[in-house]
């Protein structure tokens, strides 16, 4: 029986004489050399993946056997070491960490967090936290969270207690059980409390690891509240702790691990753009997308939602002439989403509003999807799942919630889905494939029907809409991050201009029509993509995809 992994691995050898032994001819094998077995010591220190999938890992650096055999992602995330990162030299005053402390030395933390203990089940939700939930905001920081933010977690219970209840909230969505949403609720409420005080408490702002605790809270409140229902005030709570805490730290310069001006992430974007830059200025502008925004703007002048909507228009615009412009455009409006989302909830929960700000969210799913997946696989084809995941859960969450929005909306509307329809429908099979998911939750057809489910009710759900889309859209925009700064040695002098591998772009997005003769309301689900699986591997994966766009 195999001993949980925080209970040390010590290898106990019995000794003694051995007994009298006799082989089966019933000779005497005293005298024979007896083997003894090795003792095993368990390591704690193999890779994430291996740890995920419950086997032994060689622990090879940089990338262990198992991994790369598999072509997994190999990382050796020390989340309880302070031996990196920007709060390591605050954190190594203590004693090791551990999720079971007793003893956290004599600090200022130790003062406001009495000893914290925990059982399985909530191991379990800690572990799912860490190694299942994405945390793409705020942008730019996912080595944040995913080395900095564990290690402080034991320091404030109530950043503890949020981790813990989104890990429960989103197992819960796998498998519903009662048990784990008590969990959820009880977790959750533990937070929101020690979050009120700690917020309050103005003397401990400038103590290292404080603000970061507070802000990496509210981000995950956020989340949390996104799953659940008739939560849309508690989201907006939330989304305004974000704004709080985000522009306090920014307004009086408080030091956080978080980066939060994208000064060097918009820096390490621009060496990528610039350098792309002849190869980017081909791309067809999006004047379509354009049209159909602007054919909208007027019918949400005076609404909350009008921020919004200028910021898309905005962003396409400067595509027109400048699309490494249009890119920090976008970026500087996702780094300002707060402000964005109130407005759009409270659109969202109004009857005679609701329908035209349903259809931005369709088109700017769909722009987040062109931008930031197909645009820049054609920039830099090569990527690396080792050091890059995919996002093909978040790219078959956008697609579905497009289909789905399509499928909503009265027909008067639904032309001004053309574009977004368009862009999903070319997007390669082979990017959104989820074959590796066995609950049935991420199907399409299931995810699709859960979707409509919360637009026919979206006075009460527009929370769960927002959460989800934001969600989707900043992991898309992390992997953008990723794979432009990873290409930033990627020389066009060293290609073809006229697109070299891949071959010629031959349709201009900016002359499609807004024909739109889709059949969307229908019970046997999306057409199936006529590109082929092997795509990506293809010399013309952008003709493929323009002209399945035209």
């Amino acid at each position: 029986m195999s001993h949980p992994s925080w209970i040390g691995g010590l290898a106990v050898v019995q000794g003694g004489v051995p007994a009298l032994e006799m082989d089966p001819r019933g000779r005497d094998t005293s005298d024979r050399a007896v083997p003894v077995r090795k003792g095993h010591t368990k390591s704690r220190n193999g890779c994430m993946q291996c740890k995920k999938r419950k086997i032994k890992c060689g622990e090879e650096k940089p990338c262990c056997a198992n991994c790369s055999h598999r072509g997994n992602s190999c990382e050796y995330a020390e989340l309880f070491r302070a031996s990196s990162g920007k709060l390591a030299g605050h954190i190594r005053k203590h004693q090791p960490i551990s999720i079971f402390v007793t003893n956290l030395g004599a600090s200022d933390f130790a003062a406001r967090s009495p000893e914290m203990r925990f059982c399985l089940r909530e191991m379990r939700f800690f572990h799912h936290f860490i190694m299942n939930v994405p945390h793409p905001l705020p942008l730019g920081n996912r080595k944040i969270w995913a080395n900095d933010i564990p290690q402080i977690s034991h320091q404030h219970k109530y950043l503890m207690h949020a981790m813990l209840a989104l890990g429960a909230a989103e197992l819960n969505i796998e498998r519903p059980d009662a048990l784990v949403h008590a969990e959820v609720l009880k977790h959750r409420g533990r937070a929101i409390a020690g979050l009120q005080h700690a917020l309050k408490d103005e003397s401990s702002w400038g103590v290292p690891g404080h603000p970061d605790a507070m802000l990496a809270t509210c981000y995950i409140l956020v989340a949390q509240t996104s799953h659940m229902a008739d939560a849309a005030h508690d989201f907006s709570v939330a989304v305004r702790g974000c704004a709080v805490v985000e522009e306090k730290l920014r307004r009086e310069q408080i030091q956080t691990a978080f980066e939060l001006g994208l000064k060097d992430l918009h820096g390490r974007l621009t060496k990528s753009l610039t350098a792309a830059h002849p190869r980017l200025a081909t791309i067809p502008t999006p004047d379509l997308a354009m049209s159909l925004v602007r054919e909208i703007l007027p019918h949400v002048k005076d609404l909350a939602a009008y921020p919004f909507a200028l910021a898309i228009d905005r962003c396409l615009a400067k595509f027109q002439y400048s699309p490494a412009e249009a890119y920090t455009e976008s970026l500087a409006n996702f780094s300002q989403w707060y402000h964005l989302a109130l407005g759009i909830v409270d659109c969202l929960r109004s009857p005679t509003e609701a329908v035209y700000v349903v259809v931005l969210q369709g088109i700017l799913t769909a722009n987040m999807i062109w931008m930031k997946v197909l645009i820049p696989l054609i920039l830099w084809p090569r990527r690396s799942e080792k050091t890059n995941p995919f996002p093909r859960k978040a790219l078959f969450e956008g697609s579905c919630w497009v289909e789905s929005i399509a499928e909503w909306v009265p027909l008067q509307y639904q032309h001004l889905l053309s574009w977004s329809i368009r862009v999903i429908d070319a997007i390669p099979k082979k990017l959104m494939n989820t074959s590796t998911c066995n609950s049935s939750v991420h199907s399409r057809a299931a995810n699709v029907s859960a979707k409509l489910e919360t637009l026919h009710n979206i006075h009460n759900h527009a929370h769960k809409m927002l959460g989800s889309i934001l969600r989707l859209a900043s992991e898309l925009v992390s992997w953008f991050e990723g794979h432009a700064t990873a290409n930033l040695g990627t020389k066009d002098d060293d290609r073809d201009m006229s697109y070299g591998e891949f071959g010629p772009i031959p349709v201009p997005l900016g002359q499609l029509n807004h024909s739109f003769s889709r059949v969307l309301r229908t019970k046997r689900g999306p057409e199936p993509s006529p590109l082929d699986e092997s795509v990506l591997d293809e010399d013309d994966f952008p003709f493929l995809l323009f002209s399945r766009l035209g």
